[in-house]
């Protein structure tokens, strides 16, 4: 692999807490967790209630 490519992966690595599609992604961040519902078909408000429901901690 050459340096950009291994730069890259570091990079794509250490932004997982911005990606809203990684399962690693950071759910305390309200624009997260629209992205996050947005891809459900759902608005926040009810991804919200179904983290709390599922026993989720996002704040």
């Amino acid at each position: 692999m050459n340096n950009k490519k291994i730069d890259k992966v570091k990079q794509s690595s250490s932004n997982s807490s911005l990606n809203a599609v990684t399962l690693a992604a950071d759910l305390r961040d309200s624009f997260i967790r629209e992205a996050k519902a947005a891809s459900m078909g759902i608005s926040r408000r009810q991804y919200e209630t179904i983290l709390r429901q599922i026993g989720v901690d996002y704040r």
